[in-house]
C-alpha cells in the first residue's frame, strides 16, 4: 500500500530545497507557527505560535517582526527529479483538446515511472520579517526546543498537484488551467488534467478561496562543542544568523511506496541525518 502523502512530500520537498508540501492544501497553516510533523501523515501539526501574546513578550514579536507579504510570478510550478518537460504533439491535441487550449499549460515525463508535481496560481507568500535578526534570539527558547518553527508560507487560490506512483514504468502527465475574468479583480479558473498513471488533486475552481500548499520550516540548530563552553564560562555565546537549519522529516529513508525502510544502524534513524554549514539557510 502506498503512503501517497509521505511520498509526494518527500518527492517535492527534496526538488523544491527543503520547503514542505501539503498533501492537504486547505489546511490552514500560519507563519511563526511551531510544533512538528505527523510521522505517518506527512502534515505539519502547530502547537503555538511565536506570535502569541505570552511568546517571548520582550522581543514584540508582532512590532518588529510582522508577517511581510511577497508576490510572486502567476504560476509557480515545482516538479521532482526525473521530470522532463514535454511539449504537446498532435496525439494529445486530439484525445484533450480542451487541456492543450488552456491558458496555462505543462506537460511532463517522469522517467522512473514515480514522481510529483505542483502547481500554484498567483501565489503569495508569507514570511518572517527580518529573519535573520529575530532568529538567534529564538534559537535557545525552551518551547522551540526540537520543534519546526513556520517561516514561510504560500498561500493561492488555484492549485494543483499531482503523485504518479507506478514505479519502474514511464509516465506522462499534462495540465491545462482555463481562466475566466469574473469581475474586477476577481478570477475562475477549471483545471483540465491527464496522466497515465497517479493521483491528480485540484482546487480554486470558483477562485475565492486561500489553499496553503507549500510551506518552509527551521528548527533551532543544537549547541555545538564551542558553545556549549561559553556557556561553561557565563560567556555570551556569538550570535549569527544561521541559528535555525532545515527541519527534516520525523521518518527515516523511504521507500517507493512512502513505506520506511528499516535503518541498518542507528545513523540510519530519524534525527541523525548531518546537515553542512554551506546548506544552511534562514
Amino acid at each position: 500500500m502506498v503512503n501517497n502523502a509521505r511520498l509526494f512530500i518527500e518527492l517535492i520537498r527534496k526538488a523544491s530545497g527543503d520547503s514542505y508540501p501539503s498533501w492537504a492544501p486547505p489546511r490552514d497553516i500560519k507563519v511563526g507557527d511551531y510544533g512538528a510533523v505527523n510521522r505517518e501523515t506527512g502534515e505539519f501539526e502547530p502547537e503555538g505560535s511565536i506570535y502569541d501574546d505570552e511568546f517571548a513578550p520582550e522581543l514584540e514579536i508582532k512590532k518588529n517582526h510582522p508577517i511581510e507579504p511577497c508576490w510572486t510570478d502567476d504560476k509557480y510550478v515545482i516538479t521532482s527529479r526525473g521530470c522532463k518537460g514535454l511539449t504537446f504533439d498532435a496525439d494529445v491535441n486530439t484525445r484533450f483538446p480542451e487541456l492543450v487550449r488552456s491558458d496555462i499549460t505543462g506537460r511532463w515525463e517522469f522517467q522512473r515511472g514515480q514522481g510529483a508535481i505542483l502547481m500554484m496560481f498567483r501565489p503569495q507568500e508569507s514570511r518572517i520579517k527580518g529573519q535573520g535578526t529575530l532568529l538567534p534570539k529564538l534559537q535557545h527558547k525552551t518551547p522551540l526546543s526540537d520543534k519546526a518553527l513556520v517561516t514561510s508560507v504560500y498561500s493561492c487560490p488555484m492549485y494543483a498537484l499531482l503523485l504518479a506512483s507506478e514505479k519502474d514504468v514511464k509516465a506522462d502527465a499534462a495540465i491545462g488551467l482555463s481562466l475566466a475574468n469574473v469581475g474586477g479583480a476577481s478570477v475562475r479558473g477549471t483545471w483540465h488534467c491527464y496522466s497515465s498513471s497517479g493521483v491528480w488533486r485540484t482546487g480554486g475552481q470558483n477562485g475565492d478561496a486561500t489553499f496553503r500548499p507549500l510551506y518552509r520550516l527551521r528548527t533551532p540548530k543544537t549547541k555545538n562543542f564551542l558553545e556549549k563552553l561559553f556557556d561553561r564560562r557565563g560567556a555570551s555565546v556569538p550570535e549569527g544568523e544561521n541559528t535555525f537549519q532545515p527541519y527534516h522529516p520525523p521518518w527515516g529513508q523511504l521507500d517507493e511506496g512512502g513505506e520506511e525502510v528499516p535503518p541498518e544502524s542507528p545513523d540510519d534513524d530519524p534525527g541523525f541525518e548531518s546537515v553542512s554549514d554551506e546548506e544552511v539557510a534562514v
